[in-house]
């Protein structure tokens, strides 16, 4: 008997443990132990709350309002991210963004077009221009076709980088596809002495050095950057040095950065193939001795002076001054060499608001009908009737040609009309 038990037992746990509709005090009491075990919650996502995304409403370099009150496209990146990219120039930075595109022109990442909403940005004399770039308020953009230099930009030295798209007058002439707005660094609070050197293969040497901190109320920042590179192609050799330096001054609500800016390059321009070379080794040059060697210099002057809480008066002064040498080897006719010396200086000035576009509100209008009607000696009648049914200043012209007492009649029932209407008892269609 004994032993019967002993074989039940573990076949009434088995079927226990498999089956939930068997009856008998073991399976009773696993049925109470899983009614009893508490269920845990799923645990809630975290909630991952994402920076504010700041943006520079005006020409200006001033303080950068929410992405909420500018009306375009905004991409905002910061000089960290680009830095953090590891593109060696900035076309290649921008890319990837959505919606931006490159092409290579001139066989050389500092001379990449950039693209975007159909319009483009190239360093290309003669190529449809549709962008404009800014460096702290200053249009980078040349004076004779518009072209952009993107070699000259301070990629190094950029603290935001402000991507707008659409079309803006308030930014000049042929801002079509967009604007590209660069602030550049200034001195931080942490004082900083940073030495840099890079190495890497087809002959890729890069030496950087920049110092910044802060002095009371003056800032300071100095960089340089040199740049070599052989290039993947033969004769695509790139040499790039710049030197950034910016001062600045915050004193109560003044403002005041001076910055200047040398740039001296020498790249080498491979350009395209035919595709019969093309299918037979990628590295040749069809062209080879093209090159383009600017000489950049720059000063920039920004001033911004807050008025009151609202009101502040931002201007900005330039001094700019390029030379440059254009060689191009001519299968077909003779080698070309072109000198251009360009100096360009110029200012802006404006004064901006900070006030909330439209207030809401509730507003009561009372709807009356008034009018007057005059009459003249040739019979001439002239009515005016104010029918503040759509808004309480607009004024109704019902009648006014020549007519004598007909004309004056239907004046007055015209005017009485309005009268009823507007004694009327208010309909949900009218509030």
């Amino acid at each position: 008997m004994s032993a019967r038990l002993t074989i039940a037992v573990p076949l009434l746990l088995a079927c226990a443990s498999t089956g939930p509709g068997l009856h008998g005090p073991v399976t009773a009491a696993a049925q109470e132990r899983d009614v009893t075990t508490p269920e845990r919650e799923p645990a809630a996502p975290p909630q991952i709350r994402l920076p504010a995304l700041e943006v520079t409403g005006t020409r200006l370099p001033s303080t950068p309002l929410p992405a909420s009150s500018v009306p375009a496209a905004v991409d905002v990146i910061s000089g960290r991210e680009l830095r953090e990219t590891g593109a060696t120039s900035l076309q290649d930075a921008l890319r990837r963004l959505p919606g931006v595109t490159t092409a290579d022109q001139q066989g050389n990442p500092f001379q990449m077009d950039l693209s975007f909403r159909g319009f483009q940005g190239s360093s290309v004399t003669g190529a449809p221009q549709g962008i404009s770039v800014f460096v702290d308020g200053v249009r980078v953009n040349e004076p004779t076709v518009e072209e952009i230099n993107f070699d000259l930009m301070p990629l190094d030295d950029i603290e935001r980088l402000e991507l707008i798209r659409g079309p803006g007058a308030v930014f000049g002439r042929n801002t079509l596809g967009g604007v590209l707005n660069i602030i550049t660094k200034r001195g931080a609070e942490v004082r900083e002495i940073v030495p840099e050197a890079e190495w890497g293969s087809f002959g890729r040497q890069k030496y950087r050095f920049r110092l910044g901190g802060v002095e009371g109320p003056a800032d300071y920042y100095v960089a340089g950057t040199f740049f070599s590179e052989d290039g993947w192609r033969d004769a695509s050799a790139s040499r790039v040095g710049r030197l950034f330096t910016r001062v600045g001054l915050r004193a109560g609500g003044t403002d005041l950065a001076v910055s200047y800016q040398r740039a001296q390059n020498h790249i080498e321009q491979a350009g395209s193939l035919p595709a019969s070379e093309l299918d037979q080794h990628r590295t040749r040059n069809f062209t080879r001795g093209d090159f383009f060697e600017p000489l950049m210099n720059a000063v920039t002057v920004n001033l911004k002076q807050d008025l009151d809480e609202r009101w502040a008066l931002g201007a900005t002064g330039f001094v700019r001054a390029l030379d440059a040498e254009q060689f191009n080897v001519n299968l077909a006719g003779a080698n070309t060499r072109s000198f251009t010396s360009t100096a360009t200086l110029g200012g802006t000035l404006e004064a901006t608001r900070q006030a909330p576009a439209c207030r809401r509100g509730r507003v009561r209008v009372r709807r009356r009908a008034r009018a007057r009607v005059r009459g003249d000696g040739g019979g001439r009648a002239l009515s005016r009737v104010r029918c503040p049914r759509r808004h309480p200043r607009r004024r109704r012209l019902v009648a006014g040609h020549p007519g004598g007492r007909a004309q004056h009649r239907r004046a007055r029932r015209r005017t009485r009309a309005h009268r009823r209407r507007a004694l009327r008892p208010r309909t949900p269609r009218d509030r």
